[in-house]
């Protein structure tokens, strides 16, 4: 007789898209209005949704700057409005916002697969907290074309019931949880910029970083990736808003990509800081199951990543350690061999297209000049024609840009084309003048840390599944 998984019981879980912790605040901007945008991965039914007033300094959690005040409305569908019951309890307006979590509930339902969106007010007199996103569209600021923040020294308007949408700069305001009951599996991601998603890299449901696209497609999830920080420097920081919430069972799954910024450690050491962390989670929820990661690649390269052969491996000792995750470090439940999805052969170098068998390719350098989204090629030095998909590598140029199709010109040459992303904007504030040298190259990845776009859709496609199965533990 086969064996069958046990029926995990319903309870209030991550139900939702795009939750996040804040990053950053200003003690001297009292006043924050939002619109973010989320999409429901499971029934929402009188979802309960928790907003942090405390924040992320680095990988250690601190206070908020105070207590204040807050207001939310969810929008579904587009339009229309349904207020917290807790504001509706307290005559349609703000409620207290103190340091540490508060959960709001919603008398809504919104579909599995629906987008909606939630809509805060916040006032705290000694200073707001946010996030400053990376992921996105792939615009210039990195946000989805319905997100919005205003931050202001001055009172704001009120828009939780309707308003016009501003423009995005690249700041928000998120819950940290969406929550509403199911019996499905529930992720949060524990991490560095790669899974933060920290170079732009988007999909069309707006998930940022390898992790969140291959879960959020399928699953709720709350990420907290946060760029340049250290497992080491998780483990000694505090975490107790957050631990309150793992507690409580927001999260069936927890997924631990950190190891890749701790350049000082010893493959056997690094290792040890991932059981410390184990230790850590299983003590504030002892079911949570947890998924220790591979690490893909860190390399140097001297041909813009077009080869394998002409990268150079970093002395941090990924493949040691990555045997080490696949052996099975204490107190994590599951290896995923992320690395796998762009590193099958266990090289240690990126690949140099999609196809990861694929050794090298010949680059395309031109001249060029770059305003908006319309790249001018003025001359082709040498290399294969140009065509949609080249990555476009300058001095000055944004991360994950590439050729989307081209406008006007001859084929593949001189002329124009239009481009992925735009220039001219936060954070890249300047257009890039004519006669510019370009090159393609860069396809997996430009810098030898982060992956671009084709790299992460390489990653998603080939070790993607694998994620998912785990999440069936």
């Amino acid at each position: 007789m086969s064996e069958l998984r046990a029926i995990r019981p319903a309870a209030m879980r991550q139900a939702a898209t795009r939750c996040f912790p804040p990053l950053t605040g200003n003690a001297a901007i009292p006043y924050l209005r939002a619109i973010t945008e989320h999409k429901a991965r499971r029934r929402l039914v009188n979802p309960r949704v928790v907003y942090p007033n405390w924040r992320m300094n680095g990988a250690s959690e601190v206070a908020g700057y105070g207590a204040g005040t807050i207001k939310v409305a969810l929008e579904y569908p587009a339009g229309v409005f349904t207020l917290a019951n807790e504001c509706i309890a307290a005559g349609n307006a703000a409620i207290a916002f103190p340091v540490g979590n508060t959960t709001l509930t919603f008398n809504v339902a919104v579909p599995r697969k629906a987008s909606f969106w939630l809509r805060p007010l916040v006032t705290i007199p000694a200073g707001v907290n946010w996030i400053q996103v990376a992921g996105g569209t792939q615009s210039a600021y990195g946000t989805g074309p319905n997100d919005y923040m205003d931050i202001s020294t001055n009172p704001v308007a009120d828009h939780t019931n309707g308003g016009t949408v501003g423009a995005a700069n690249g700041s928000l305001f998120f819950p940290i949880v969406i929550a509403s009951e199911h019996r499905e599996a529930a992720p949060i991601i524990f991490g560095t910029s790669r899974a933060a998603g920290g170079t732009y890299i988007n999909d069309t449901s707006l998930d940022a970083g390898p992790e969140c696209m291959i879960l959020g497609k399928n699953h709720g999830y709350t990420n907290t990736g946060i760029a340049a920080t250290l497992l080491s420097q998780w483990n000694a920081g505090s975490h107790s808003y957050l631990g309150e919430l793992i507690a409580a069972g927001y999260w069936t799954h927890a997924i631990n990509e950190y190891g890749i910024n701790d350049t000082g450690d010893t493959a056997t050491v690094l290792a040890g800081r991932r059981a410390t962390f184990a230790t850590w989670l299983k003590g504030l929820r002892s079911d949570i199951i947890l998924i220790g990661e591979t690490i893909y690649p860190r390399t140097n390269s001297t041909d813009e990543f077009s080869s394998k052969t002409n990268q150079t491996l970093s002395v941090q000792p990924i493949p040691e350690f990555n045997n080490l995750v696949r052996a099975g470090i204490a107190g994590e439940d599951y290896c995923w061999d992320a690395a796998s999805g762009v590193d099958p052969g266990r090289t240690g170098r990126y690949p140099a297209t999609q196809d990861t068998a694929v050794e090298g390719y010949t680059r395309t350098l031109f001249t060029a000049g770059l305003s908006g989204t319309t790249l001018t090629v003025s001359a082709v030095t040498s290399g294969p024609a140009l065509g949609p998909g080249d990555s476009l590598s300058a001095a000055g140029a944004a991360p994950n840009l590439w050729i989307k199709r081209q406008l006007t010109g001859t084929t593949g040459g001189i002329g124009t084309y239009e481009v992925n992303r735009t220039h001219g904007g936060f954070p890249w504030v300047a257009n890039i003048a004519a006669g510019t040298a370009f090159s393609t190259g860069g396809r997996i990845s430009r810098d030898g840390l982060h992956l671009e776009t084709p790299g992460v859709d390489t990653l998603v496609r080939n070790a993607g599944h694998a994620l998912l199965d785990l999440l069936a533990a």
